[in-house]
């Protein structure tokens, strides 16, 4: 109910004519804000329909009395803790971000927001460097290089599982982080304040999202590995 009187506002104005979504800022933030929503809603089906997929080959393993980790194979890379520390920490900083930039007199403060949450997102993905180099090392220790992280990937199902799956959400997060570079630059010209953060809020909503997605993976790859 909630969303249908939110595309109502969106389609038709007070009067109940129809109006045009893109004229006036109210309107294309509105419009924004829809569009950011199918956006998230598409891609939380692909990573939808791959943990579901994961889970199914997980359970049949299970029920023909297989292992998923193989004898010898190493755990989960404890660097992933840091790395899911470091996405968390980034959502939760570019919030507050969003909150100055809708609070009279404190814009200045978005662009500092903004470049720490921009770091910390490049912290994720180092991290997640160094969880595939110290899984590729355990895996395949007789290969070099770009081959060892390879021969780990299609050793055995774990380790195809694990490089997919995070590598899969690792690609969104560096399709993220144009935009966050992006809004960033802006905010520093002082692009966003009270009534102008449209930019901004759709770049919190898919930051958002990877937190989500990424705490939803990183339990499943642990309770299946546990």
């Amino acid at each position: 109910m909630k969303h249908s009187a939110f595309l109502g506002r969106l389609l038709y104005g007070p009067s109940g004519d129809e109006r045009d979504p893109f004229k006036g800022e109210r309107s294309r933030h509105e419009a924004s804000v829809l569009g950011m929503w199918l956006l998230i809603l598409t891609l939380g089906i692909l990573f939808v329909a791959a943990i579901m997929a994961f889970v199914v080959v997980r359970v049949d393993l299970s029920l023909r009395g297989e292992r998923f980790v193989p004898f010898g194979s190493p755990g989960l890379p404890t660097m992933l803790l840091a790395s899911t520390a470091l996405l968390i920490a980034s959502g939760l900083v570019q919030h507050r971000a969003v909150a100055c930039a809708r609070q009279a007199g404190r814009s200045d403060r978005v662009a500092r927001y903004l470049q720490v949450s921009l770091g910390l997102g490049l912290g994720f993905l180092v991290t997640q460097l160094i969880a595939w180099w110290q899984m590729a090392v355990a895996m395949a220790p007789d290969a070099v290089g770009l081959r060892m992280v390879l021969a780990a990937a299609t050793t055995n199902l774990y380790g195809w599982t694990f490089f997919v799956m995070t590598g899969l959400h690792a690609a969104h997060v560096v399709g993220g982080l144009v935009p966050l570079a992006i809004v960033t630059h802006r905010a520093g010209k002082g692009w966003y304040s009270v009534g102008a953060e449209r930019g901004l809020v759709m770049v919190s909503m898919y930051w958002h999202f990877l937190d989500a997605a990424w705490i939803v993976l990183y339990l499943t790859l642990w309770l299946a590995t546990g």
